[in-house]
């Protein structure tokens, strides 16, 4: 009876671990997604052009519905919301060190490819816009004014960079 008995407490010492402490460890598992959708892609369709005007002429405008208005296409998904940033004002540098100052006075934006029938904002900075649901296109333009009164005369040029992100 003792052997039984000491066998009794030797498995119930060995099996207590076991039984007292249950799980030593736990798992759960969580589902991993991703949409991959098409990237943004923005082009330059035309330069903003003031043409030839003279040290004397003031201030000149170009607005973004001009032929001379500068632009860009977007492309992007279809029907996703885009945040469009562009610049106030720009540097143009002449030659021999000189500088003429540009500020952004209004955009125009439309669907389809036709600045004449384009939407105007002079919001010049910030845009908040839908690609179209078709085909995720979206044309921006944009105009801009110089001062030319005490500007010396040659060729000015800069950079007008136009950054666009989804919003979603």
């Amino acid at each position: 009876m003792n052997f039984i008995k000491n066998i009794f407490f030797i498995l119930f010492f060995l099996l207590l671990p076991v039984v007292g402490f249950g799980q030593n460890n736990a798992s759960a598992t969580a589902i991993v997604s991703v949409r991959i959708i098409k990237s943004l892609d923005i082009q330059k369709t035309s330069d903003l052009n003031f043409g030839n005007i003279s040290t004397n002429s003031g201030e000149v405008v170009v607005n973004s519905k001009d032929i001379r208005a500068g632009g860009f296409s977007i492309e992007g998904k279809p029907g996703a919301g885009v945040a469009i940033s562009l610049p106030n004002n720009i540097m143009l540098k002449g030659q021999h060190g000189t500088h003429l100052q540009m500020t952004s006075n209004d955009h125009s934006y439309n669907f389809k490819n036709d600045q004449g029938s384009s939407v105007v904002s002079n919001n010049s900075s910030n845009v908040d816009a839908t690609l179209n649901d078709r085909d995720g296109r979206l044309y921006i333009w944009f105009g801009g004014k110089i001062n030319s009164n005490g500007t010396k005369t040659g060729v000015y040029k800069g950079t007008y960079t136009a950054t666009v992100t989804y919003l979603d």
